[in-house]
């Protein structure tokens, strides 16, 4: 039962990554687009 749970957490780190990235560059591209309009 524990390999079976291994693959998924290896699985889910790397997503938990790429969203945490997507959401920084969301951030700071709602950030860029809110200063370039002042």
């Amino acid at each position: 039962m524990p390999d079976n749970k291994k693959p998924s957490d290896k699985r889910l780190n790397p997503f938990i990554k790429f969203s945490s990235i997507a959401l920084q560059m969301g951030l700071t591209i709602y950030l860029g687009s809110k200063l370039g309009e002042w």
